[in-house]
């Protein structure tokens, strides 16, 4: 599994891939959520043309955090779009 990290109490793991299909990259992200139990992961996805995000956030944080929200705080610099529900957000923005 990839480092988890601790900041305020809640586990983070962040990941970036290269060309990878977006249904794969959803199958990790519950896979890692599956074995963190509770915390946020972000994945990043690059290709030559665009960036793409998913965000998961476990249901006990959902109070706290929103996948959407941290989403939103990530792609909104680069002019990028998305949206999801509490627990899971994708969005990305053009290189």
């Amino acid at each position: 599994m990839k480092q988890v990290v601790v900041e305020s109490g809640v586990n983070k793991i962040d990941v970036t891939l290269e060309d990878m299909e977006i249904k794969v990259v959803k199958d990790l992200a519950d896979d890692l959520m599956n074995r963190l139990n509770s915390g946020i992961i972000t994945i990043r996805v690059e290709d030559e043309e665009k960036v793409t995000i998913i965000v998961k956030v476990s249901d006990d944080l959902i109070s706290e955090y929103k996948a959407g929200d941290i989403l939103k705080t990530i792609i909104e610099p680069f002019g990028g779009r998305g949206g999801g529900k509490p627990t899971m957000a994708q969005g990305g923005y053009t290189k």
